[in-house]
Parts: structure tokens; C-alpha cells; sequence
């Protein structure tokens, strides 16, 4: 038996489904919500343990959870397979959830506070220029090499040889397209100071959490 009753919850972007069993662990409903209409759900419930399977938004609706003054876990999603029951339904979701939360020895996800998802939606922004970045050297190295261009690896190497470039008129780089090159350079400085400035918002944001007692932010950021 548990101590609370327990809420099961399988979250959509629009829908959430939920599976709510008495203390006894008997199956008292299943709902289908808006997400409006969750939060409304959450607010009318007795106090309860409120599990949900990792996801993208599973930090965030167990904050909201939390401050109804419901205890929350976010559950690992492989682990929710051995407790679904017929066919994969969000109602048999939203139950396995439920039936999962409550065994022994299925370890939970801790859950992210605003501040930690905030300095990860950096980290993860960050990732996506410096793609963008490497993407845009490689291709302007690709188009240099066929006018005769052969520069070094490494952004340093291009920083430093396409302003030369594209002041030298008499070198070999086309007049017509002399222009869409500096507007590529133009970009690939502009991503290289985004980048620096994400830098130092990550760096202020681990100060903030107090890496040294924050174990989700050594890992994520590799402090050691």
C-alpha cells in the first residue's frame, strides 16, 4: 500500500492523460486533459505522489506539480515497459507510470530546478551555433579551394586569411562573388561572438548554482 494515492501522467504537447490509484493501488480514473485543464486537475487533488515518464516537458509540469505541495518523480522511460498493460495507449501509459512509481528500485531522474533547465537551453543553443559555425567554415574553405585557395584547418587560420582575401582585388576570388563572401565572413564573426557571449552566460549561470554542491551541474558541464 502506499502512502499517497498516486497519479500517473502521460504527457503530449496538446493532451495529458492521467491514471490515478487509490492508496490501496486500486485504479480509481483515467482522464483525458487540456493542458489548462491539468493544471486545474492538480490544484482539486488530495495531496498525491504525481509521476511522470521523462520527457521534454516533464521538469516543468513537475515544478507546477510541486507547487500544488504534490510530491513528483520523473521516471526513466524504459523503465515504464514491464508495467503497461495491453497495447501501447496513453491510458496504459499513464497507468504504467503510475504502477512504476511506486516499486522499489527503479531509479528517478532528479528533477531539473528553472534556473538548471535554463543554463541546458543554453548549453543546447550553444551546441547549435557551433554547428552552424563548423557547417559555414567548411563550406566557405569548400568554395575558396576551388577558386585556388587552400587555407590551414581551424577557425583561426580563416579569421585570419579572409579579410586579406577579400580586400586583395587582384587575387583570383571572382568580383561576383566577392560580396557573398563577406557576407559570410560577416555571419561566421557573428556566430563566433555569439558563441563567446553564451560562454560567459554558462560561465556566470554554474557560479549561480554553486557547482561544487550541484552534482546535476558537474556532470552535465564536466567540473570535476
Amino acid at each position: 500500500m502506499s502512502e499517497h494515492t498516486t497519479i500517473g501522467v502521460d504527457l503530449a504537447k496538446n493532451t495529458i492523460v492521467v491514471a490515478r490509484l487509490s492508496k490501496s493501488g486500486k485504479l480509481s480514473h483515467t482522464k483525458e486533459l487540456s493542458r489548462a485543464k491539468f493544471r486545474q486537475y492538480l490544484s482539486t487533488q488530495s495531496i498525491s505522489l504525481v509521476a511522470f515518464e521523462a520527457c521534454a516537458t516533464a521538469h516543468y509540469w513537475s515544478r507546477v506539480t510541486r507547487s500544488f505541495g504534490h510530491h513528483t518523480k520523473i521516471l526513466p522511460a524504459l523503465a515504464m515497459a514491464p508495467f503497461r498493460q495491453g497495447h501501447k495507449t496513453d491510458r496504459n501509459d499513464a497507468l504504467a507510470v503510475a504502477e512504476a512509481s511506486n516499486r522499489p528500485n527503479i531509479k528517478e531522474a532528479p528533477i531539473k530546478s528553472i534556473d538548471q533547465q535554463a543554463l541546458q537551453a543554453i548549453q543546447r543553443s550553444r551546441g547549435l551555433l557551433v554547428t552552424e559555425r563548423t557547417t559555414l567554415s567548411n563550406h566557405i574553405r569548400g568554395i575558396l579551394l576551388e577558386f585556388g585557395f587552400a587555407l590551414r584547418k581551424g577557425f583561426h587560420s580563416l579569421h585570419a586569411h579572409l579579410p586579406d582575401i577579400l580586400e586583395d582585388g587582384d587575387n583570383e576570388l571572382p568580383d561576383a562573388y566577392r560580396h557573398t563572401l563577406a557576407l559570410l565572413h560577416e555571419r561566421l564573426l557573428l556566430r563566433r561572438e555569439d558563441i563567446q557571449q553564451m560562454d560567459h552566460q554558462i560561465t556566470s549561470q554554474i557560479k549561480q548554482n554553486d557547482p561544487w554542491e550541484n552534482k546535476w551541474v558537474r556532470v552535465t558541464f564536466g567540473i570535476v
